[in-house]
């Protein structure tokens, strides 16, 4: 998923804050925008009769948040029953709230935004066939995955897989652009394999995910078997035994569905950065963590909110997260985590040299 962000100049206005005991109640469908570290991943509609906290106010604006979405800055005519204590201060040079059509864009009420077609689909619907890899290093092929036929992509040709499990976004589009940072893997006796969720259940319903669990809703996607499927697809096509499946956000879910079944498999390691709560199983299903590292903070991270995940966070995180930038609660491949730093995590998780 592709988010094209636009930068708004505006000039320094007078806000006056509000204590955080400050509440209104929506009178109209309000949109706020989910983002991860400063990506926005989607959007998450909030419907009239909501509560939500109020942060400040300037200009006949109100300054609101809900949940673990971003706050937003709408007309005052957009709520009711506000109740504000009284001001904490007033704080001089903080950015106003946007005025114009920005603002008035900011009030339509939406749902949920899917993200973008990758461009992996693009040439799919276009009729083109998947880029060879470069130096003719790898085969690619199709598997099925939940009775879609997904592309694979693959490079190298070692006898150890790595396989990505991607976040909300498109992670084999931001592996290819740093795919000189692989290099050492696949010199080194890897093959690395690249591929997207297809649009059918249970990956259609990410984002409508998303935006439930940002409202407080605590429903999960249910992923069992899709890791095993994608693995055994994997292993059919090429005839490889030894793996290592890497999950970022939505990806380490994902895998942690299947994970105690695959961990019987003493081929199998597992790598799962930042696994996201609504993409979670119970964590009593888990299993033992043997041959798992989990890159993750003990805190800060808005999309896990349960106390007892945190615990089991906080009592299985590697010391390869150390590698993560620390200011990050949740970790995204190619922003928090560069490619350089994941490709030398992989090659140190599996006893290869850091550099070929």
């Amino acid at each position: 998923m592709k988010i094209i962000g636009v930068s708004i100049c505006v000039a320094a206005s007078l806000v006056v804050s509000t204590d955080a005991s400050s509440t209104a109640v929506l009178a109209e469908p309000v949109k706020f925008p989910v983002t991860m570290n400063g990506r926005q991943i989607g959007e998450s509609t909030v419907q009239p009769g909501a509560t939500v906290e109020v942060l400040g106010q300037a200009g006949g604006r109100v300054r609101i948040k809900y949940g673990a979405a971003e706050p937003q800055w709408v007309e005052e005519s957009a709520v009711r029953d506000l109740r504000v204590a009284a001001p904490a201060e007033t704080t001089p040079g903080e950015a106003a709230p946007p005025a114009g059509d920005e603002g008035e864009a900011a009030a339509e009420p939406v749902e949920e935004q899917l993200p973008e077609p990758s461009a992996a689909d693009e040439d799919k619907a276009g009729g083109a066939e998947p880029e060879d890899v470069a130096g003719g290093s790898g085969a690619n092929f199709e598997i099925t995955l939940k009775g879609a036929q997904v592309p694979v992509e693959r490079w190298g040709t070692g006898e150890t897989g790595i396989i990505f499990f991607s976040n909300s976004g498109d992670l084999a589009a931001d592996l290819r652009k740093a795919k000189e940072k692989y290099e050492n893997l696949s010199a080194n006796g890897c093959s690395l394999f690249l591929w997207s969720y297809p649009e059918v259940a249970p990956f259609s319903g990410v984002q409508q995910a998303i935006g439930a669990f940002v409202r407080g809703g605590e429903e999960r996607v249910d992923f069992t078997g899709a890791a095993k499927e994608v693995l055994e697809g994997i292993k059919k096509e090429t005839g490889l035994q030894k793996f290592l499946l890497v999950g970022n956000s939505l990806g380490g879910g994902v895998i942690l569905w299947d994970h105690a079944e695959l961990a019987k498999d003493e081929n199998l390691k597992f790598l799962l950065i930042s696994p996201t709560e609504v993409f979670m199983p119970d964590i009593d299903k888990v299993g033992p963590m043997d041959r798992t590292a989990l890159i993750a903070h003990r805190r800060g991270d808005n999309f896990v909110k349960d106390r007892k995940i945190t615990s089991w966070i906080a009592s299985h995180r590697s010391a390869l997260t150390a590698e993560a930038d620390s200011r990050a609660g949740h970790i995204i491949v190619g922003s928090d985590l560069g490619h350089p730093q994941l490709a030398s995590m992989i090659a140190s998780f599996l006893d290869l040299p850091s550099r070929r």
